[in-house]
């Protein structure tokens, strides 16, 4: 082949060579310019778009037409009415067709699978993949605002204007900015469904300026109208809210019933046929500087999952406030990254909520912290339906986030939820309204002066009887003892019983187990034998047997009586609790000795004052195997009683044993008189003689 430099090989003189190498140059230039021409001339527009009823269809590929090199070809035609299914063929091959019947009502788009549209185009598309998608029958349905934002990710501008049953087609990139997507649409008109649209063509990638999803998200307007509900002065807040500040309530609704409501700036924003409310999360995002909504959104995350909601969060713009509640059940399909993404927007509580729990939250985008405005309320072990939230508040225009999770004043209690969910007959424990109380914890001491007293490290014996709810009564009121330790209590229970183990396990209390009895009374001889194995350098032991409720006060009493019984040898049981000393304390300061035939002692002083108090000198009780025996009753003791009428409950201790029964009785005038053998006579009351014998 001849190049240009043999044919401008130099000959000739000088002046001849001198004009050979300019008509060279001049040839060399003219022979670029004519290849440069040529080159752009074969250059292929970045894009070529033919409507396909003037298209002249290429018989050997299957899209119908040949691009030139660095092209790819399409074939587009949306669905027609609800008959045909659309068809897609992208690069010779054809990904959705009616032949292939997998076209489905709404978007098409040649990646569709079993996931949700919103859910594949933020998850499963990497950036700048290409997307070639189509109409079928009715899109606009369900296509939400997110999904319309995830539509413009990919470079769509006119999916905004798609309305019902119009067609719509649209081939962009993940990342395209709007407007640079190969888009179109035709709208019905007056007709059923719009005409169908089918398009083929050719283009080039990438198809225009590309942006980060995170940085396009927030520049794009909302494309649903918001609606304004009727007004709501100052939000239900009591008082006009400060400047800088703007009134909000929110209010979770309440069962599957009463809807939720949001309002800001005195407008009810959402609500029961108002922007979309009902089951699920419910938002409302606010301008900060204006105080009013600028855009409302539901996501069914009972039904659905949570990525719709995903997209609409990381939309948000630094600043924005979003307030949200959830109502009916919003927990079913809610993901780990929706929380998370609520986590940075300062929720501290959104990992807590489950089945038909409420919640209502205030964040902000770019909060440093956690949120100070956020409850939840938990729902019933058997999902009964939780208490409703409802706040009204002034919100400040930046919220101060609180560097440190703040302790919730309600957390469910999963260790109870589990042992009610297992046991029944625990009407008051179980309470849907008490389900998530905290166990009761041990107090310290607050009488100093009882620090070293041999009471509060004596065991606790208790033995459970078959109520169940006075029994959970009980272990509460032992440990709201001051000063009460609890590696000293230890319930004995019958082992057909397992439930008062794991009741006692789950007040952090000792428990034993004892061999099946048939009567309560062996139940307790048996757990009075276990006691002294289990505390085999116990010089006491207090006993507390069924259907018990302590006062506040009765460790401080035994604690005062103690120095007594220790120094008098002659006694041998402790009588002292009255159920009604908290609701009628008797202003009493002394302890009377009675002897039989009756005479009054000297008067012992006693600081203790809440209850009528009788002291023993010995038990009618007597065990077969017990190692102490019943002596007559020779010495009572008793606490000056006002004129009113109490019942009484009695404490028995009996040698080292502080043994408790229930015995009722009625003192009216504080009269007392001895009849002997251990009987005395107790006033009179209506009419009848009440005798009380030991």
């Amino acid at each position: 082949m001849f190049t240009l430099t043999h044919l401008c090989k130099p000959v000739g003189t000088d002046v001849e060579q001198g004009g050979m190498k300019k008509l060279c140059a001049l040839l060399t230039i003219a022979c670029l310019c004519l290849y440069l021409v040529s080159v752009v001339a074969r250059i292929p527009k970045s894009r070529q778009i033919w409507d396909v009823n003037g298209l002249e269809k290429s018989q050997d590929t299957k899209c119908g037409l040949k691009c030139p090199y660095g092209q790819y070809a399409f074939y587009v035609k949306t669905g027609v009415e609800k008959n045909e299914a659309p068809t897609i063929c992208f690069e010779d091959t054809i990904y959705i067709s009616p032949a292939r019947d997998n076209g489905q009502r709404g978007v098409n788009a040649i990646f569709i699978d079993q996931f949700s549209l919103v859910h594949y185009l933020k998850s499963k598309v990497e950036q700048e993949d290409i997307m070639v998608a189509a109409s079928f029958d009715e899109m606009t349905e369900n296509l939400k605002t997110d999904g319309v934002k995830w539509l413009k990710i990919f470079g769509g501008e006119i999916i905004s204007d798609v309305g019902f049953r119009d067609s719509y087609m649209i081939i962009g990139q993940k990342g395209l900015q709007s407007g640079y997507a190969i888009e179109f649409m035709k709208k019905k008109s007056n007709k059923q469904y719009a005409p169908p649209l089918e398009k083929a063509g050719c283009f080039t990638v990438p198809m225009g300026p590309f942006g980060s999803e995170k940085d396009i998200l927030p520049q794009l307007p909302p494309t649903a109208e918001l609606k304004v509900g009727e007004n709501l002065d100052n939000c239900g807040h009591k008082d006009p809210c400060p400047t800088d500040t703007f009134p909000v309530m929110l209010y979770t609704g309440e069962k599957s019933e009463e809807f939720p409501q949001i309002c800001v700036s005195g407008q009810i924003i959402m609500t029961k046929n108002l922007n979309g409310a009902g089951r699920g999360l419910n938002f409302v995002v606010v301008n900060p500087e204006t105080g009013k909504a600028s855009l409302a959104s539901n996501f069914d995350t009972y039904d659905k999952e949570s990525v719709n909601m995903e997209a609409f969060l990381e939309s948000l713009s630094t600043d924005d406030i979003i307030l949200g509640v959830a109502f009916d059940d919003a927990s079913r399909k809610l993901q780990f990254h929706a929380k998370e993404l609520l986590n940075k927007l300062g929720s501290s509580q959104i990992q807590n909520l489950k089945f038909r729990d409420v919640w209502y939250f205030v964040g902000q985008k770019g909060i440093d912290g956690f949120t100070p405005y956020e409850k939840i309320s938990f729902s019933g072990i058997d999902a009964e339906w939780p208490t409703p939230l409802k706040h009204s508040l002034c919100l400040p225009k930046k919220l101060t986030g609180l560097k440190v999770i703040p302790d919730p004043p309600f957390a469910r209690n999963e260790a109870k939820r589990a042992f009610c969910t297992k046991y029944d007959g625990y009407s008051d424990f179980c309470d849907s309204t008490h389900m998530d109380d905290p166990f009761i914890k041990p107090v310290g001491l607050t009488d100093a002066s009882l620090k070293n007293n041999i009471v509060y490290s004596t065991p606790i014996l208790i033995i459970p009887g078959m109520n169940h709810n006075a029994f959970v009564k009980l272990l509460e009121t032992t440990l709201m003892q001051p000063g009460v330790d609890p590696k000293f209590i230890v319930v004995a229970f019958d082992d057909k019983f397992p439930e008062h183990a794991e009741l006692a396990v789950l007040f952090g209390i000792r428990n034993h187990s004892l061999t099946s009895s048939i009567t309560y009374a062996e139940q307790m001889n048996k757990a009075l034998e276990a006691v002294w194995t289990l505390y085999p350098l116990a010089a006491h032991v207090i006993v507390l047997e069924e259907e018990i409720l302590l006062a506040s006060d009765f460790l401080s009493f035994m604690a005062q009586c103690a120095p007594i019984f220790d120094k008098d040898e002659t006694l041998f049981a402790i009588s002292a609790f009255n159920y009604n000393a908290a609701f009628h304390t008797p202003s009493m300061s002394y302890l009377y000795r009675l002897r039989s035939p009756s005479y009054p002692p000297p008067p012992i002083p006693l600081s203790y004052s809440s209850h009528v108090i009788f002291i023993l000198t010995y038990s009618h009780l007597s065990y077969s195997s017990s190692p102490f025996h019943t002596p007559p009753m020779s010495y009572l003791y008793r606490l000056i009683a006002p004129f009113i009428l109490l019942p009484f409950h009695v404490f028995l201790l009996a040698s080292d044993v502080l043994l408790m029964f229930e015995i009722q009785f009625f003192l009216l005038s504080g009269s007392f008189i001895s009849i002997g053998n251990g009987c005395s006579l107790i006033g009179h009351l209506h009419s009848q003689n009440i005798l009380f014998c030991l």
